[in-house]
């Protein structure tokens, strides 16, 4: 089913770069666990050192590593995770967009999956300036929300960089997340990813975990295209045995 997910959001080869908020981590971890050849995940933000709980923890690079040193410590393993230095946070600053581009085409990888931002395990969010970092000439970028944020207040609670997404969505703070709202954001984003010349991009509405939550995430979709945007959208629910719910190419 997942083999499904995979072809779908254009994650089976290359790098695959994954920003937004509502699911991240475990959207590559379900599609590194699942891909049938050899997989790095990375990130190129800040990131907990293992991705959930029961991971391994990933390999803390030094600012002077290089992608044999990478390639050397994992040898033939088929799944590898790295980053970079500890924080003052405690987390582990990214790794130099150079050097993942170095590892993945130097290790023989059929995907390497990025961690393109930080969301501050907030359902939805909006991007600021330099955000997200991401790979040049990536092959996929998956923007990622939460439906679950529709009918939330708009607080920081909720979304992270909550008074840029208010801007954008045209809603007062403290306002009920709207479908329509949630599409407006996700169109500009989506819009502004492209801009920068990357290969598929694909909205990925996450956590439609229930027939109400399918609908939902059905009305951002139509909003996504109201507001003039044609990129795919995948409808997930990224924990159930079927994780893809809805596309619409």
């Amino acid at each position: 089913m997942t083999s499904r997910l995979i072809d779908a959001l254009g994650a089976r080869s290359g790098i695959v770069c994954v920003a937004g908020a509502g699911g991240k981590k475990t959207t590559m971890l379900r599609l590194a666990r699942t891909h049938e050849g050899r997989v790095a995940l990375t990130a190129t933000s800040k990131i907990p050192q293992a991705f959930s709980r029961g991971d391994p923890d990933l390999l803390s690079l030094s600012g002077q590593a290089a992608a044999q040193d990478v390639l050397a410590h994992f040898g033939g393993e088929r799944l590898v995770a790295y980053a970079g230095e500890p924080s003052r946070s405690a987390r582990l600053r990214g790794a130099d967009p150079d050097l993942i581009r170095a590892v993945h085409d130097r290790g023989g990888f059929a995907a390497t999956y990025v961690k393109a931002d930080g969301a501050r395990m907030r359902l939805a969010k909006a991007h600021h300036d330099g955000e997200p970092r991401l790979i040049e000439g990536a092959a996929a970028v998956l923007l990622l929300a939460s439906v679950r944020v529709v009918g939330k207040p708009l607080d920081d609670a909720a979304v992270h960089h909550h008074e840029r997404f208010a801007e954008l969505a045209g809603l007062p703070v403290g306002a009920p997340v709207t479908a329509q709202a949630l599409g407006r954001v996700l169109a500009h984003q989506l819009s502004t990813i492209a801009d920068a010349g990357h290969g598929r991009i694909v909205a990925v509405l996450n956590m439609a975990d229930d027939e109400a939550l399918l609908a939902a995430a059905r009305d951002v979709a139509a909003a996504i295209r109201q507001c003039g945007a044609r990129h795919p959208v995948a409808i997930t629910a990224m924990l159930a045995d079927d994780p893809l719910r809805d596309f619409l190419d």
